[in-house]
């Protein structure tokens, strides 16, 4: 399963999608202008009420006026759901001309005509079922194409009428001409219309994520404008051989074989230049979508992150705190915390840090509404107070890296905002907790570390021992166990990991926003001189995402006194790691 894209790249193919639509539009504004003076001569000045002329003046002005790039800034959400309807919308009437075109060349056969129409309708019914399965709302919503659905509705019509035209032509191509063959039957605009589309099928089936979005744009305008050429070729009375090599062949090096094959150009000579430029940019779309690197965050193994799963996937954390919290409340009184040594105003800022947690609960859920998960069961391995204070001060350590490590895929600004106080109030917690409460140093660095979904749910899951089966799954999995023993900061240390050969691989130390990769030799890691590092285990020495990592997640934490002086700490993936 592919990883999910971050903010950043999402919006980098966002642009790159905006580019390809203005391109789009340059180049049909680009073949409107050049042809405009034939559809006045061929279309205006004859009968426009004719069905074929209608259908030809919604292709042209439909495919030209509903791609004018300033209708991509409005409404996310609605300008994804109109650009659906409108390349179904152009498709089938595409397909309808298409239809009649065959018909004709067959010289009115009913069966033609009735096996064409039953393909249509299959292609309408599946356009209508796009339209209604496809996920075009919420905050998560981003300008891309709907690509998996061009996938199959003009392919298969185009690719059903270009077998059926090469049928006709094979047996009477001799008869009426080699240029009546390619330009007036159309076989070669049903032929530049596959191509493009199978460059379409090609590059959804083998490109990456970032380019599978792109190539339909060019497939669907080279549909268009292929049709509109045709209509217009059909429109002109005295089209013969001579003309027709210089529509296909004008000003170009095969310019020269044309003309001498077919005689010289005419005033129409440019007709063809743009329909034969859109194709070669499309196939040249093709080889680099086989070609461009996938780039990934790595923190999850899910392609498809949206703001409902994040919200889940922090509303799972934050039922687990709440538990711990009031668990740990009702099992022991104030007396225990003061007989424990704890300080006698701990257990009353406790309590106001479960009310806490609990109203995090409240807004994560009212804001997920329906879609809200439901809370698990837990067991933790608290047996005192202090064991109590000192598994909390590194939960809601982790609960602050895990809000700043989510932040990247949240798209909502009320939700990131929600999220942002959130994790504030976590860092208040966790300073609290070190400081006061455990008398030591309230802060790691300068930078708070933050860590990936299934970093996070792997130090969750240990303490979370069933969850209900309605539950919306979650896009993390949890990783074998990584042990150090006795770690000291720059100091070698044994690291095992559950199950796995460490030896030879790589840890990789989580610190503030920098990783830092140190390989397994005879058993054994030198472990980098941070107050506190989240450590995996990788089969990279420059990557760690769901992909590489084999085992995790240790927390080393090395406490510092106000003077910076640290003292040694072990550490293990359950987190009992302070002195």
């Amino acid at each position: 399963m592919s990883e999910p894209l971050t903010t950043a790249e999402i919006q980098i193919q966002v642009n790159w999608n905006h580019y390809m639509e203005l391109i789009e539009f340059v180049i049909l504004a680009y073949d409107y202008l050049l042809t405009f003076d034939l559809e006045i001569e061929r279309f205006w000045k004859r009968d426009t009420k004719r069905l074929a002329a209608i259908l030809f003046f919604v292709n042209r002005y439909l495919t030209l006026l509903g791609n004018i790039p300033f209708v991509l800034f409005f409404r996310p959400g609605l300008i994804l759901r109109y650009r659906d309807i409108l390349i179904y919308v152009v498709q089938i009437n595409i397909s309808i001309l298409f239809l009649l075109r065959m018909h004709a060349i067959y010289g009115g056969s009913k069966r033609i005509a009735g096996f064409l129409g039953v393909v249509l309708m299959g292609m309408m019914v599946n356009n209508v079922v796009q339209l209604y399965l496809a996920d075009r709302t919420g905050p998560a919503a981003v300008d891309l194409p709907s690509a998996s659905a061009q996938v199959g509705t003009i392919p298969s019509f185009s690719d059903t009428q270009f077998g059926l035209s090469v049928d006709w032509n094979i047996y009477g191509y001799i008869s009426r001409g080699i240029g009546t063959v390619v330009m007036r039957d159309g076989l070669m605009y049903f032929g530049i219309i596959t191509l493009a589309t199978l460059a379409n099928i090609l590059a959804f089936a083998l490109g990456t994520e970032f380019t599978k979005g792109l190539l339909p744009i060019f497939s669907n305008i080279i549909s268009s404008v292929m049709m509109s050429r045709l209509m217009l070729n059909l429109r002109e009375d005295h089209l013969n051989e001579t003309q027709i090599s210089g529509l296909i062949f004008a000003n170009n090096e095969f310019g020269k074989a044309a003309t001498s094959l077919f005689g010289s150009n005419t005033k129409d000579a440019t007709i063809m230049k743009t329909a034969f430029l859109t194709t070669i940019v499309a196939l040249a779309c093709t080889v680099s979508a086989f070609v461009t690197p996938q780039v990934r965050d790595g923190s999850s193994s899910s392609s498809t992150i949206d703001d409902t799963t994040i919200l889940n996937y922090a509303l799972t954390l934050e039922y687990l705190e709440s538990a711990f919290y009031t668990g740990a409340l009702s099992s022991f009184s104030q007396d225990d915390f003061t007989n424990d040594g704890l300080p006698e105003w701990a257990r009353g800022r406790f309590e106001q840090i479960a009310a806490h947690e609990q109203a995090h609960v409240e807004l994560l859920s009212n804001a997920l509404g329906s879609n809200a998960t439901q809370a698990c069961t837990y067991s933790f391995p608290y047996t005192s107070p202090s064991s109590f204070a000192a598994l909390s001060q590194l939960l809601e350590g982790v609960g602050v890296s895990a809000y700043a490590g989510a932040a990247q895929y949240i798209t909502n600004k009320e939700y990131l905002t929600a999220a942002a106080v959130i994790l504030s109030t976590e860092a208040r917690h966790a300073a609290w907790i070190a400081g006061p409460v455990n008398k030591e140093n309230p802060w790691s660095g300068s930078l708070d570390t933050p860590l990936g979904l299934s970093v996070v749910y792997t130090l969750a899951a240990q303490f979370i021992t069933g969850c209900p089966s309605s539950n919306p799954s979650l896009p993390v999995k949890a990783f074998p166990a990584l042990t150090f023993d006795n770690a000291s900061p720059g100091q070698a240390t044994n690291v095992t990991a559950d199950g796995v050969n460490a030896e030879g691989q790589y840890v990789a130390f989580f610190s503030g926003l920098a990783t830092s990769f140190v390989q397994v030799q005879n058993g054994q890691v030198v472990v980098p001189n941070n107050s506190l590092a989240y450590a995996v285990l990788s089969s990279s020495n420059t990557t760690a995402d769901d992909s590489t990592i084999t085992a995790g997640v240790a927390v080393l934490s090395f406490p510092f006194n106000s003077n910076g002086t640290s003292s040694s700490s072990t550490g293990d993936s359950s987190m009992n790691v302070v002195d």
